[in-house]
């Protein structure tokens, strides 16, 4: 048997008592942590207590649902742990094999009697294998339910492997026969047990999708209503030895006021009450905290993609919609007339502050360059924000429609051709009728080719996830609606703590560089410098010389042969070959002189003979 590690039995202990009287849990813990050891302690922890017992042998009968990559794994894992193995069925392969496999698995267990003691019987299999054998596996009274991976259930919505559209179910509809429906009545639902290390992916409220499975004793719901009877979702944590296992409580649901949606216009502009906002941001500061603490193998992921585009931003936009009066998913907040217009603002800085993650400096700087635009000569200004992805403009919109009402906001995102074209014919011809500036806020993407803006004259790139290649990627794009301009002013921002960066220097270098080679270009080149030495010490043939066209000008070389050697001196292009092209021209002029002084021969021997 193999021995456990310390933090592993106090996980495993901890999470057997709080499954005992809850039923269900969460684990999380970073990548090697040992999550597999933990899950079987506590599954042996839960046998020796009596709990979860479906059979009259006493038997724990466990399901184990995991992905494919690590079926085996857990296997001999289970091996290693002590288990005996005419306990363990390994579920998987051919129709045939594995239903073979199952009922004589389900044979041994209710043929085998333990007195005196409970033991452990376990089934492993996989999601498209218990997906196709849903109906068979659904009728065994199962005490104890392990899903690893569980992150593959966190969105009811979205498909978590190719195979899932041949079936047409998903995970989540398939393994609702076994966690949520009990098969008859007079049974309690089975005790479940969810592990992963990303417990949040791309949203916060993946760990919603996850407390859907633990907490629906009595069949389906839908996720409105869940969310209206979970209320404000407060996960409480424990640590073990520096963060290696995290245990998180799934909270009991319980009955909240609804928020009911006001309707009058008066009314709508009601804003939080003190206390609902202070519970409000204490909950997210307790999530945000939770979600930082899941292991440093993630935490990269966590930040830049569930707290840096969920937590920050939506938090932002939660506290928009609940001065509207509307529900916000997951949070739930009465509106009150009792909260000064100043404390959304205020508490929303010093939140920004207390949790300085990345990116939100780049919302930050983008409002204080909107400020830039209002200038003190009330000179109606024009300015484009581009970033790659569209969440943060909308977000930026909806803050700078309700900040600066001086500000007219227009958002070109994409879509049809002449929607497109008449949003931006709009913001090419609005005037200052009662507004000192104008914001175009646009993606990356929907600014191609064909776009001409020179009435812009700032430009803010913005960019969450930024990189070298993102960075030349973005200023191609910005030259493309701007290139009628000679001065722009281009600024980016950092995603590293609160520095930030400018690129405008660089652009103007690369502007200068093209002027010069544009320059260079019409003004002439002195073409002595370019030619070979070689060519230089050979003699020159006469040749013909050839009328110039009409319409054109004399050039001694092509402009494409110039422009590419100004590339090459530039250091734009990596310097080619010097071309030979006179001396080839030469040799095949030489030849065509003897060909003609033969012929010329020839028929002067022709005419020599004629006339003998």
């Amino acid at each position: 048997m193999v021995e456990l590690k310390p933090y592993q039995t106090q996980a495993a202990k901890e999470a057997a008592k709080r499954m005992i009287s809850n039923k269900n849990q969460t684990l999380v813990g970073k990548v090697g942590s040992g999550k597999t050891l933990t899950s079987l302690e506590t599954c042996r922890r839960l046998s020796e207590s009596g709990q979860g017992l479906r059979d009259a042998q006493h038997h724990l009968l466990t399901l184990v649902v995991v992905p494919n990559c690590v079926l085996h794994q857990w296997f001999k894992e289970t091996l290693r742990f002590g288990v005996n193995e005419n306990q363990l069925c390994l579920f998987h392969g051919s129709v045939g094999s594995r239903t073979k496999a199952f009922h004589t698995w389900c044979g041994r267990a209710g043929a085998v009697t333990h007195i005196g003691g409970r033991t452990m019987w376990m089934l492993f299999t996989t999601f498209d294998t218990y997906r196709s054998s849903a109906a068979l596996l659904s009728g065994v009274t199962w005490g104890l339910v392990i899903v690893d991976e569980a992150h593959l259930l966190r969105n009811g919505v979205a498909k978590t492997a190719d195979e899932e559209i041949k079936y047409g179910l998903k995970n989540y509809e398939v393994l609702d026969r076994t966690l949520m429906r009990a098969p008859t009545p007079l049974r309690s639902p089975p005790f479940t047990l969810l592990v992963t290390a990303t417990v949040v992916l791309n949203h916060p409220m993946d760990m919603l999708s996850l407390a859907r499975w633990c907490r629906m004793p009595d069949g389906l719901m839908d996720k409105a209503d869940w969310y209206n009877q979970q209320g404000v979702f407060k996960p409480a944590r424990r640590q073990y030895c520096e963060d290696h296992v995290t245990v998180i409580d799934v909270p009991e649901p319980r009955p909240v006021e609804r928020c009911v949606r006001l309707v009058k216009r008066d009314e709508s502009e009601r804003l939080l009450s003190d206390s609902a906002y202070q519970h409000l941001a204490g909950c997210l500061k307790i999530f945000l905290s939770a979600m930082r603490q899941t292991g440093p193998a993630n935490r990269a992921s966590l930040e830049q993609q569930a707290i840096l585009r969920a937590a920050r931003l939506q938090f932002w936009g939660a506290v928009t919609r609940c001065r509207r009066g509307e529900q916000f998913p997951g949070f739930f907040v009465q509106p009150t007339e009792s909260a000064p217009k100043s404390l959304i603002a205020s508490d929303v800085d010093r939140l920004v502050r207390e949790h300085p993650l990345k990116g939100c400096n780049k919302l930050r700087a983008v409002v204080d360059w909107c400020e830039e635009l209002l200038d003190a000569e009330n000179n109606f200004r024009k300015g484009l924000v581009m970033s790659a992805y569209k969440q943060p403009l909308q977000l930026l919109a909806e803050h700078v429609r309700r900040c600066k009402p001086d500000v007219a906001v227009f958002e070109h995102y994409g879509g049809g051709g002449k929607a497109n074209a008449a949003i931006l014919r709009e913001f090419s011809a609005v005037s200052c009728e009662g507004r000192r500036a104008a914001v175009l806020l646009a993606t990356r993407g929907s600014m191609g080719v064909g776009v001409d803006l020179p009435c812009v004259q700032r430009t803010f790139l913005m960019d969450l996830a930024w990189s070298r290649g993102d960075d030349q990627q973005a200023l191609g794009r910005m030259q493309r609606p701007l290139a009628q301009k000679v001065h722009e002013w281009v600024a980016t921002t950092a995603s590293l703590g609160s520095e930030t960066f400018s690129v405008e220097e660089w652009m103007r270098l690369i502007q200068e560089k093209k002027r010069s080679m544009v320059e260079e270009m019409f003004a002439g080149v002195d073409q002595s410098e370019d030619m070979d030495e070689e060519e230089d010490a050979m003699p020159a043939v006469e040749e013909p010389v050839q009328q110039p066209m009409e319409g054109k000008a004399e050039t001694s070389k092509p402009i494409l042969t110039v422009l590419l050697e100004m590339l090459e001196r530039h250091g734009f292009v990596q310097a080619s070959r010097k071309r030979k092209t006179p001396k080839k021209e030469r040799k095949v002029s030489e030849k065509r002189q003897k060909v003609s002084s033969t012929d010329t021969q020839q028929a002067q021997v022709c005419e020599t003979v004629g006339r003998d």
